[in-house]
C-alpha cells in the first residue's frame, strides 16, 4: 500500500511537536483518484493546532494551518484574497495582522508553532 499525504503530516506533526503533543484527530481524509484531502487536529497543552491541505497529483493545491496558543492566533493560507501582498497569494494572518509569507510548507509551520510554544513555555522538547 503506498503512503498518502496524510501518513507523511501525521510524522512530521510527530517528528517536529514530539513532546508538546497532546491528541492527534484526523477529522476528515480521502484519497479519490489523483486527489487528496485531509483535515487534522492537534491538541497542545493551551492550545491546537488545525492543519488541511487538499492535494492533487501529490500537490499541495490549497492549504490552511491554523495555530492558537494561550492567546496568540496563527494561520497561514493560500486563500486568493490579499491581492496586495508581495507573495500572493500566500500569506499569514497573526493576530488579526495580514503579513507575507515566503516560506509556506507545512514543516516551517510546524517550526513556527515549535519555537513559539517553546518561547512561551521555557521548555525544549
Amino acid at each position: 500500500m503506498s503512503r498518502t499525504r496524510l501518513d507523511v503530516v501525521l510524522k512530521k506533526i510527530r517528528d517536529t511537536l514530539g513532546g508538546f503533543l497532546g491528541e492527534i484527530e484526523v477529522l476528515a481524509h480521502y484519497v479519490m483518484n489523483d486527489r487528496e484531502y485531509l483535515r487534522v487536529r492537534i491538541e497542545l497543552e493551551a492550545g491546537f493546532i488545525e492543519i488541511r491541505e487538499y492535494l492533487i497529483s501529490g500537490y499541495v493545491k490549497n492549504y490552511a494551518y491554523y495555530f492558537e496558543y494561550q492567546n496568540k492566533r496563527v494561520w497561514w493560507n493560500n486563500k486568493p484574497h490579499h491581492k496586495e501582498i508581495a507573495t500572493y497569494p500566500h500569506h499569514k494572518h497573526e493576530d488579526g495582522v495580514v503579513m507575507p509569507l515566503e516560506k509556506h510548507d507545512l514543516e516551517d509551520f510546524l517550526k513556527h508553532v515549535k519555537k513559539y510554544v517553546e518561547s512561551l513555555s521555557g521548555e525544549k522538547k
